[in-house]
């Protein structure tokens, strides 16, 4: 075998896993978390799902408190711990009080709401969640508070903290397979991302 055919050889033999994880759909997120009230603080996370294949997270906290897993072949019910979008949705959708599904162009909106009381707080859930055709692209969920006594009359003082969160979700071919055994690289690729992370917002 002449060495243009050997080098051409050990290339295609080197090009497999590529090709292989590149059969692969998943996607890629973002993720923002602001508490405001008391506590208050911020949290952003970056993640990869392949579902089936592969899943890594990772997250940062102020004060540098780190999350950072990850995992080949993850079983099915292993979403929650890697704070898959999808999640959060599948399961809000379970006790939601009202949903409204609506369409614009390309885009349609998923609305999701509850509401809750107890003796001294009103507790607000409110999500939206927008897909580009039938992918998920994007994911507002707030959890907002209102007193429902008036606190110039009462002795009651009552702490809470409302939270905004929000999730950016961009599909991947799955090349992050490649990179998944090696630690320190994923773990950069992952920190990386965290510049791209949306502030959540209140609305």
């Amino acid at each position: 075998m002449s060495r243009r055919r050997k080098a051409l050889a050990v290339l295609f033999l080197i090009s497999i896993p590529f090709l292989v994880s590149m059969s692969f759909e998943g996607y890629t997120y973002r993720y923002g978390l602001q508490y405001v009230g008391f506590p208050s603080y911020y949290v952003r996370g970056s993640g990869i799902a392949c579902p089936g294949i592969f899943r890594a997270y990772y997250q940062l906290e102020e004060g540098d408190g780190v999350k950072f897993f990850s995992t080949y072949f993850p079983p099915e019910n292993d979403s929650e711990r890697f704070n898959d979008p999808n999640v959060v949705i599948l399961e809000f959708s379970k006790n939601a009080q009202s949903k409204e599904f609506t369409k614009a162009g390309d885009f349609s909106i998923l609305f999701l709401s509850r509401d809750e009381s107890d003796e001294f707080l009103d507790t607000h859930y409110r999500l939206k969640a927008i897909y580009k055709g039938e992918t998920l692209r994007w994911i507002s969920f707030n959890i907002t508070h209102s007193i429902n006594y008036d606190p110039d009359n009462s002795s009651v003082c009552v702490d809470y903290a409302n939270s905004y969160r929000v999730y950016e979700i961009e599909a991947t071919r799955c090349w992050q397979v490649l990179i998944g055994w090696l630690k320190p690289i994923l773990r950069w690729y992952l920190r990386a991302h965290l510049g791209d992370v949306p502030k959540p917002y209140h609305w």
